[in-house]
């Protein structure tokens, strides 16, 4: 019978120190995704700054792209403006860098949990969705783009 060894744990040598606080299953979130990216076709990871991967998206070149295009998607209209809609595209665009792995249903029940807490966020969640969806539906696209 062998002996189960158990994982080594990493170690952060800046600091000297285990990487106790942070949680097993980001860590093991971060092993999975790096060795399946190529193979599976999942969007191309980069470390980001929060720590751990994520999709290359840029948030800034996101919210001018929502800026210049926002006039034109079917959800708006002459009477809705550009800064009602800003908080609910961030907030899509944030959604799928927080969780880049969950699908959709995941992330729309995440945002609309989350939006009554969005600073700016003065729309209703029924009218403010359709701008977050189609933020998230972006972002990914983008991602999986990136990826090929």
């Amino acid at each position: 019978m062998s002996a189960l060894r158990s994982p080594a744990v990493p170690v952060d040598r800046s600091q000297g120190h285990a990487l106790a606080a942070r949680p097993a299953l980001s860590m093991l979130q971060e092993v999975v995704a790096a060795r399946v990216v190529a193979a599976a076709g999942q969007p191309r990871l980069a470390k980001n700054p929060r720590g751990g991967v994520g999709p290359r998206i840029d948030l800034a070149e996101e919210m001018a792209h929502w800026a210049a295009v926002h006039a034109h998607q079917r959800f708006t209209t002459s009477l809705t403006r550009l800064e009602d809609f800003l908080p609910a595209y961030r907030l899509g665009v944030e959604q799928f860098l927080r969780e880049p792995f969950r699908g959709l249903v995941h992330a729309e029940a995440e945002m609309a949990r989350r939006w009554p807490g969005t600073p700016g966020s003065s729309l209703p969640w029924k009218v403010a969705r359709f701008a977050a969806r189609v933020a998230w539906e972006r972002s990914r696209r983008l991602a999986f783009e990136e990826a090929r």
